[in-house]
């Protein structure tokens, strides 16, 4: 099984932030709760929605290693 590279992570949390970016800022943490990513305000999403997808995406890494 070949690993993923650290660039190839990077690149995808990127992708995946912009397309969450692009979403209403009212309407991220709902989305985000259907990707299966943690819950947080809306006031949290619209200072940046970017970095509310990016903040999400994080604990995503404890439960990747467990793998």
């Amino acid at each position: 099984m070949s690993r993923v590279t650290p660039a190839a992570i990077k690149e995808l949390r990127h992708l995946v932030c912009g397309h969450i970016s692009n979403v209403s800022a009212y309407q991220v943490p709902r989305y985000c709760q259907r990707l299966g990513l943690a819950e947080g305000a809306s006031d949290e999403a619209m200072k940046s929605k970017y970095k509310y997808a990016e903040r999400r995406l994080e604990s995503l890494k404890a439960v990747a290693r467990q793998f």
